[in-house]
């Protein structure tokens, strides 16, 4: 199947999925710029730290997650009895919210019927990872429900906290932006925090489109999937607002196998394979990705956006622990944020 490209009349969205790139040429004819390329750095290899052996939890997948960064939290503590207090605290919060007519309608009449706090196992790394933090609320309608996790996957970028202090630097919500809203108001009450919107940058997505662009060749069929990379265009721009460059994972692999030729080594490195593929785009198109911002990656774990917006996707059992190595990163580029906001203050 060859390269093509389709596009309607307005706001057109465009889509390439060429099948069969001269692979050796690709990675030969981007040597010169990818041996340039400079970005920031990532974080350490996680595979090489071992793990909590319980498996991811089924609620992180097939949802739509808004992220955000957060400071420490004052005084956190996640025995049972504690996070049955919270319950009841956020419960109040809701219903006087309510009562003044604002916030969410909530289903049930004891306040410790509203929200509910627990400890969610499976989302950390390391033993020193506190543990994971679900909190729900049940919503009379769909639109007042919420479901947001507290947590720290492998955050070693910042050492401990300062004594009295938990730090989850990665809180994922799923909720309307009212009960967000909420939620986020409440917790930086309740903990002397701040909550932040996660946005992440384009060479972050990159990052994450060389980590997880595709899997291993023996991994099942129903996991190869494309890698997805979406432009967007730059304003002046008429008709098309977006690409969408797609390539198929058994590509993906030989631009990998290209490269480490190429390059004589054994890594490929965080910026190569994304300008191999720009190098080979502009090369049958004659358009320059590179002049246009990365907005949304797609891999076979994840669909990651600009705005912060993740969607973890359901692997087999086998490579569930992707889904923890993706959190991982997401927490250092939350730690980084928390950084640079402390920093500015």
């Amino acid at each position: 199947m060859n390269p093509m490209m389709s596009a309607a009349k307005k706001r057109r969205r465009t889509t390439i999925d060429p099948v069969t790139p001269r692979h050796r040429s690709l990675a030969e004819g981007a040597a010169a710029a990818v041996a340039a390329a400079s970005g920031e750095a990532g974080p350490a290899d996680i595979s090489a730290v071992g793990y909590r052996d319980a498996p991811p939890p089924e609620v992180l997948f097939n949802k739509s997650w808004r992220l955000f960064s957060s400071s420490p939290m004052f005084k956190f503590d996640s025995d049972a009895k504690t996070l049955k207090s919270y319950a009841k605290q956020f419960s109040a919060f809701l219903l006087a919210k309510r009562n003044h007519g604002g916030g969410v309608a909530v289903s049930g009449v004891s306040g410790a019927k509203l929200a509910k706090f627990s400890v969610l196992p499976g989302v950390s790394w390391t033993d020193d990872d506190p543990d994971a933090i679900l909190v729900e609320i049940d919503g009379a309608k769909p639109a007042d429900s919420l479901q947001a996790i507290l947590c720290s996957v492998n955050n070693s970028e910042l050492g401990r906290p300062a004594a009295g202090f938990v730090h989850f630097p990665l809180v994922l919500v799923k909720a309307s932006s009212s009960t967000t809203q909420t939620f986020v108001n409440w917790l930086e009450k309740r903990f002397d925090c701040r909550l932040s919107n996660l946005e992440l940058s384009p060479v972050d997505l990159k990052w994450i489109a060389t980590e997880w662009g595709a899997p291993s060749e023996s991994a099942p069929a129903k996991i190869q999937r494309s890698l997805e990379l979406t432009y967007r265009t730059p304003d002046g721009v008429n008709g098309i607002n977006t690409i969408t460059y797609a390539t198929e994972a058994g590509t993906i692999r030989e631009i990998r196998d290209s490269i480490l030729e190429v390059y004589d080594t054994t890594v490929v490195e965080e910026l190569q394979l994304i300008e191999a593929m720009e190098a080979h785009f502009f090369e049958t198109f004659k358009i320059k990705l590179s002049t246009m911002t990365l907005a949304r990656v797609g891999t076979y774990v994840a669909y990651v956006g600009q705005e912060g917006r993740l969607k973890l996707l359901n692997v087999p059992p086998d490579h569930k622990k992707d889904a923890l190595i993706m959190l991982s990163f997401l927490t250092y580029v939350a730690v980084k944020e928390a950084v640079s906001h402390l920093a500015a203050t």
